[in-house]
């Protein structure tokens, strides 16, 4: 039992600083295409198909039944009450792209394609444009890994046989407590079960780690971050002289986003107890 959940743990902390390095990466990525590239609407377009990778691959990962492709695309240009002007997300004919994309491509896959190829449109010198070619086979490699650790569950064999020795051990149980506990092996018994199914039952939920981790809290905070920047940008030939050391202005919208994404991945969570 504790091996089984050993390995769970395992598949979670992997997943968990997979994600960690999705969030760095993408704001890089952002934060590299607003300080380097030289045309406006070229930034634009790109900081508007880099959240979409995020979001496209929280859907790629969990049950198709918990999200809906267009809708999280759509969500993936930040809050609903900012997306006007620059800061509008992608456009319908760039959502319908992603939705009829070539077969065999997943949606993620995709999206980093079309990232890789709007580099070129940046402007951006050729050093610069290596790093932001680095990140995004980044991204890729963190794509492969979500994707290795989806298609390689626990063997089911393994799980209930763990499962069906754990019942057995505690149905026989009472029988060498009852000499020395007598009446209270009823309480013990009781109390055991509620320790040994509880481990069990955590030990289940981490073996899938993409159902349980707060994904869409994760794919906010990269929309959001990318919507401020889009809302802010100035332009890098606008940019000649000292650095500009002003702070980025996240509004209120970004603490309510935020917490409305971490409810909704709470409440995804406890429906998958039941």
């Amino acid at each position: 039992l504790v091996f089984r959940v050993t390995g769970s743990n395992n598949r979670y902390t992997l997943a968990r600083g997979i994600w960690g390095d999705i969030l760095n990466v993408s704001r890089d990525l952002t934060q590299q295409a607003s300080l380097w590239a030289k045309d406006k609407e070229a930034f634009l377009d790109f900081a508007r198909w880099c959240p979409a990778f995020a979001c496209s691959l929280m859907v790629h990962l969990r049950d198709p039944s918990r999200h809906d492709l267009p809708s999280e695309l759509k969500r993936s240009g930040g809050p609903a009450a900012k997306r006007k002007g620059d800061a509008m997300g992608l456009s319908p004919e760039d959502v319908n792209q992603i939705l009829n994309r070539p077969a065999g491509y997943s949606a993620p896959h995709y999206v980093l394609h079309r990232l890789r190829s709007k580099i070129r449109g940046l402007g951006v010198a050729n050093q610069e444009r290596l790093l932001m070619e680095a990140n995004v086979t980044r991204l890729i490699n963190d794509m492969g890994a979500c994707e290795n650790i989806l298609a390689t569950p626990i063997p089911v064999g393994y799980t209930k046989h763990t499962t069906r020795f754990l019942f057995l051990w505690l149905a026989l149980l009472p029988l060498a407590l009852q000499n020395d506990l007598g009446v209270a092996t009823v309480f013990a018994e009781q109390l055991i079960a509620f320790g040994l199914l509880g481990i069990e039952d955590v030990g289940i939920q981490l073996e899938e780690p993409f159902a349980v981790l707060p994904i869409q809290r994760i794919t906010t905070k990269i929309s959001l971050e990318s919507q401020v920047l889009r809302q802010q940008y100035q332009g890098a030939l606008s940019r000649q002289g000292p650095p500009d050391d002003t702070p980025l202005k996240f509004e209120s919208a970004s603490k309510t986003a935020i917490e409305e994404a971490s409810a909704a991945d709470v409440l995804n969570s406890a429906l998958g107890l039941f």
